[in-house]
């Protein structure tokens, strides 16, 4: 994603890297520290657009505010792959508003966000 950025005229000094989280979610609250503790007010969300969605949800039920930046199908992806991955999100997006809804994600997010 970084050399993607840098391709597309992002100065390399505003690139921040998280790599701490192993899903969207905690990606979310990784990424939510990092931009807490810098004190940003505009962050840009990057992600495929059938992912969009989801990510920019988690985003938002977190408290972070994010321009959506959303990357089209890859030339070569079938419809029918691309329509299972639309599928798939689709219920994932179904599955974190249901944890948010039971506060699934609280303990978590307080214990990286207090560190």
């Amino acid at each position: 994603m970084r050399e993607l950025a840098e391709a597309m005229g992002v100065d390399a000094a505003r690139i921040v890297i998280e790599d701490e989280a192993r899903n969207t979610f905690e990606n979310a609250v990784y990424a939510g520290r990092i931009i807490r503790d810098r004190g940003w007010r505009h962050v840009v969300l990057v992600t495929d657009a059938f992912h969009m969605p989801r990510a920019a949800f988690v985003f938002t039920r977190l408290g972070i505010a994010v321009e959506r930046c959303e990357v089209p199908r890859q030339p070569g992806v079938s419809r029918v792959a691309w329509l299972r991955s639309h599928l798939d999100e689709r219920l994932r997006l179904f599955r974190s508003a249901a944890l948010f809804a039971v506060g699934a994600h609280k303990p978590l997010v307080e214990r990286v966000w207090r560190r």
